[in-house]
C-alpha cells in the first residue's frame, strides 16, 4: 500500500476513542501516566469511569494530554455533600450533591414537582460544576406508599415510619419516581452520579434502625430478601439513567455483613458503583471494609463528619485512623485511597477550611 495512503488512514482514525475497560490515572514522583491496568509503583491512582473518560492520544512527549472534566483538581474528584456558594466556587471542588425527599417531590400520587431540584442544578451549572443526585426514600416515602407492611422507630427523638424494603407498593412507587427522574435529568450534561434510594434511617444509606415496632423478625426480615429488593431498585435506577454511573450505599445491616455482601455479589462492577457514606472512621465496620477493598467497581465516598468541626455535634465522634487516633482532613483523603475510592463528598465547611490541602488531592 502506498505510504501516503497509509498515513491518510492513520490520521483519519478517531483521536480519543472511548475505552472498553477502566482507565487508571497514575501519579508517581510528580509524573502523570494512564494505564488500562492498576498502577504499579504509583504514589496515587484513580480508577476512571470508562463511560465518561477517554484516553488522550499519546503525544510525542512523556506527559499525556490532561483528562477532561469532571476531574479538575487531582487524582480524586472532590464534591461537597450539600450546596454552599463559597465551597462550590472553589477551584478545588468539582461539584456537589443534591438531595431531595421523595415526599417533597410526589406530594400527590403520580404528580411530581421538580422545581427545588431544578433550582439546585442551576446553581451548579452557573458555577460550571457537576452535580450528583440523591432522591431520599426511607422515612421520606409518601404516606400513600405506606399502605403495606411498615415499621416504626425513633431517630433523633422523632417517631418515624417507613415500609419494609421489599414491600411491593413501596417498590412500585419508587420505580415510577426514578423513571420520571430519569426522563427529566438522565441526559443532563452536568450529571455525574445517581444514588439508589433505600429504606434506611436517612433514605440513601444501607443501614436499618436496630429497634423497630414491629421488630424485623416479626415482619419476616431476611438478608436475602432485603438484598434482592436493593438490587431490584439498582436495576430500575440504572434503567432510568443508562448513561450515568449509579451507586448503592453499603452499610452493615443489623450488625452483620451478610446483606451488603449479597448486594456486592449481585452488582455488576461495570454498571454500578458503591457508596460509602461513613468515610473517615477507619475503626468502623472493619469487616465490611475488607469486602469493599476487594470489590473491583468504582467507589464513591462521603465523609462521616467534618474535620473542621470535631467532635461531631450530634454523636460526639471524631475522624480516626485504624488505631483510633484522630487524623482529621488528611485522614479523609487517606481512607478514600485505602478503600480504592475515586470520588469524595466533603462537608462544605471542610471544602472552605482546607482549600489548599484539597487542591493537592
Amino acid at each position: 500500500m502506498k505510504a501516503w495512503l497509509i498515513a491518510a488512514i492513520v490520521f483519519a482514525l478517531p483521536s480519543t476513542p472511548l475505552l472498553a475497560a477502566p482507565l487508571y490515572k497514575c501519579i508517581a514522583n510528580g509524573a502523570v501516566t494512564y494505564s488500562d491496568t492498576p498502577c504499579r509503583g504509583a504514589t496515587r491512582q484513580a480508577r476512571l469511569d470508562s463511560r465518561t473518560r477517554s484516553r488522550p492520544t499519546p503525544p510525542p512527549v512523556v506527559t499525556p494530554t490532561p483528562i477532561p472534566a469532571p476531574e479538575t483538581t487531582g487524582a480524586l474528584e472532590v464534591y461537597v455533600s450539600s450546596y454552599n456558594k463559597s465551597a462550590v466556587a472553589s477551584a478545588s471542588v468539582d461539584g456537589g450533591l443534591i438531595r431531595q425527599g421523595w415526599k417533597d417531590i410526589e406530594t400527590t400520587a403520580g404528580v411530581y414537582s421538580w422545581q427545588k431540584i431544578d433550582d439546585e442544578i442551576k446553581k451548579y451549572v452557573d458555577a460550571k460544576k457537576k452535580f450528583s443526585l440523591a432522591l431520599i426514600a426511607g422515612p421520606s416515602t409518601p404516606a400513600f406508599y405506606k399502605t403495606g407492611t411498615t415499621v416504626s422507630f425513633t431517630h433523633r427523638d422523632k417517631q418515624q415510619t417507613m415500609p419494609v424494603p421489599w414491600d411491593t407498593t413501596y417498590l412500585g412507587g419508587l420505580s415510577k419516581l426514578m423513571q420520571e427522574a430519569g426522563k427529566r435529568y438522565g441526559s443532563h450534561a452536568s450529571l455525574r452520579l445517581v444514588y439508589v434510594p433505600q429504606i434506611s434511617l436517612n433514605g440513601i444509606e444501607g443501614s436499618l434502625p436496630a429497634t423497630t415496632s414491629p421488630s424485623w423478625s416479626e415482619v419476616g426480615y431476611t438478608s436475602a430478601q432485603h438484598a434482592n429488593a436493593v438490587l431490584e431498585m439498582a436495576e430500575v435506577t440504572k434503567s432510568a439513567f443508562p448513561n450515568t454511573r449509579v451507586a448503592v450505599e453499603l452499610h452493615e445491616v443489623l450488625r452483620s455483613t451478610e446483606q451488603p455482601k449479597l448486594v456486592l455479589a449481585g452488582l455488576d462492577p461495570d454498571k454500578f458503583g458503591i457508596g460509602i457514606w461513613w468515610l473517615g472512621q477507619a475503626t468502623y465496620q472493619t469487616a465490611l471494609q475488607t469486602e469493599i477493598k476487594a470489590w473491583t467497581g468504582p467507589k464513591f465516598m462521603q465523609a462521616i463528619g467534618a474535620a473542621a468541626k470535631e467532635p461531631h455535634a450530634s454523636y460526639g465522634y471524631r475522624l480516626t485512623d485504624y488505631s483510633g487516633t484522630p487524623w482529621g482532613i488528611d485522614g479523609i483523603r487517606q481512607h478514600t485511597i485505602d478503600l480504592g475510592g475515586e470520588y469524595i463528598e466533603l462537608w462544605p465547611v471542610d471544602a472552605t477550611t482546607y482549600t489548599s490541602k484539597i487542591a493537592n488531592w
